[in-house]
């Protein structure tokens, strides 16, 4: 037990400097070697099953791996001399860094892990009996400094272990209490009938999703926060003028937009909620990227973010004018969970490509995979035609009387033009009347009313066609590479 106290103090200091300066938590990154090393169909198993437990699942078995390892090894660390200890203490930090190369990008992550073995060696060394001295023979007791009573010498390290471990934790839980996010709250302008049809409705969503109900979705267990005074914007690579920007630099940028784009998961499922409309306030990557002057031969723009997730683009989207480097959300300051301080909003492409927490723009000359595409996703990433019934639930008892049947439909970037709803199943198809939208880069809002012919049990459907007028794929697909597809069905009962 004594052992797997020490590795718990590690770790604990670990996760105080995770929370405060956003430095790597060892289990946090095993675990996320987990998720490249394991098949994609065992992967895909625990995802669909478990769905954000999977992560967690996968954390807590990094967490034992850890403790374990830690009692093992602390036999062996008590046993040995101080100079000894200290090679376990280097030892140690260079097992991490080198275990975990790649995967954490901060630059004072040797440190962390150096600090955090020292205490793991002391706490072993403090907490572990030690061998038996030899007592010589004739021996002055009292004299002798090596015959200083070791109950006294161990009280004197369990007072000073004991410091350590308040401080570690006192250092864990004080920014988690600090921890407090404002949120916003953007109200449509200009509604106009439908649309006050539409917000009627008990359980339709409105069309500029509020920051906190926005979906999240990512590969960490613990988001990082970064600082607006310590962050830095690096464009380099195939460029002729590197940048760098800080973030009181973005303020001043100019061709400044702020479009209204939809959002939505690769990884959300028929009928699913991981998918937001908002407004997002930045500058054209474009902008950006003539300031660099690319040099001929770039084919995609690398992203890497605070948390070493990488990403890529391909140069046409890069330059597309609707594709922005974002440092604002529904008139707010990004959020730290959406991304604070800039992020990639890129119209038409699922949201794993949508970049988080950026800190580099690199210009190569491949087609680079980032920690998603290697992993079996898609690379191109094309958001899919979906639709969904949000009004009435799926279950619900409705009536009498007419009824009114909403959701949502969204393209991507190519716009909907036109929503389509059965109430039998698919067997016949009735036209929905559409919320007008200023722009083709969101989700679009229907409503339709309906006044079955009798009671009974009643399956409806909902289909969509994009701007090109080409239909929403109705054969069922799981999310798992490149988006799902199908239509949204539910069930409810009319009563007269």
């Amino acid at each position: 037990m004594a052992g797997v106290l020490a590795a718990f103090l590690a770790a604990a200091l670990q996760a105080a400097l995770r929370f405060t300066l956003g430095t790597p938590l060892a289990p946090e990154e095993v675990a996320q070697h987990l998720f490249r090393w394991v098949p994609l169909e065992v992967f895909r198993f625990f995802v669909q099953r478990l769905g954000e437990l999977a992560k967690w699942g996968a954390f807590g078995g990094s967490v034992a791996f850890y403790l374990m390892a830690g009692a093992l090894a602390a036999p062996w660390v008590r046993r040995a001399g101080d100079r000894t200890a200290v090679l376990w203490i280097l030892a140690g930090a260079a097992a991490h860094v080198g275990f975990l190369s790649g995967l954490a990008p901060w630059t004072h992550a040797a440190g962390v892990y150096l600090l955090s073995s020292a205490l793991y060696v002391c706490a072993a060394r403090t907490l572990l009996p030690g061998p038996p001295r030899p007592v010589q023979a004739g021996a002055a007791r009292g004299n002798d400094a090596d015959s200083q009573d070791p109950l006294v010498v161990d009280a004197g390290r369990r007072r000073l272990l004991a410091v350590a471990v308040v401080a570690a934790v006192g250092a864990v839980t004080c920014p988690l209490a600090r921890a407090v996010r404002a949120v916003a709250q953007a109200a449509r302008q200009g509604a106009g009938e439908i649309t006050a049809r539409i917000d009627g409705l008990r359980g339709a969503v409105p069309w500029i999703t509020p920051n906190r109900d926005f979906y999240r979705v990512s590969k960490n267990l613990f988001d990082p926060r970064v600082s607006a005074r310590d962050w830095r914007l690096r464009i380099d690579g195939n460029v002729e003028r590197p940048l760098e920007l800080r973030h009181e630099d973005l303020a001043g940028l100019e061709a400044q937009v702020e479009p209204f784009t939809t959002l939505s998961c690769i990884s959300n499922p028929i009928g699913g909620d991981l998918i937001g409309n908002a407004r997002w306030g930045g500058v054209p990557l474009r902008s950006l990227l003539e300031r660099a002057r690319l040099r001929p031969g770039v084919v995609d723009l690398r992203f890497e973010a605070a948390d070493g997730y990488t990403d890529s683009i391909p140069l046409e989207k890069a330059l597309h004018p609707e594709t922005l480097l974002a440092w604002e959300m529904n008139g707010e300051r990004l959020p730290p969970d959406h991304g604070f301080p800039a992020r990639l909003i890129v119209p038409g492409i699922y949201g794993m490509k949508n970049v988080k927490w950026i800190t580099r723009i690199e210009a190569v000359n491949e087609d680079y995979k980032g920690y998603w595409e290697v992993r079996g996703w898609s690379d191109t990433a094309v958001t899919r035609t979906l639709s969904r019934i949000d009004v009435p639930r799926n279950g619900q008892t409705v009536g009498p009387g007419p009824v009114y049947a909403a959701g949502i439909a969204f393209a991507g970037d190519r716009g909907i033009s036109r929503v389509e709803v059965s109430f039998d199943g698919g067997a016949t198809w009735r036209e929905a009347e559409l919320e007008p939208v200023p722009t083709g880069l969101t989700w679009v809002r229907w409503l339709i009313e309906w006044q079955p012919a009798e009671p009974g049990r009643y399956t409806l459907a909902v289909r969509a066609y994009d701007g090109r007028g080409e239909r929403q794929e109705e054969t069922s697909s799981n999310p798992l590479p490149e988006g799902a597809t199908g239509l949204h069905r539910i069930q409810v009962t009319w009563r007269a």
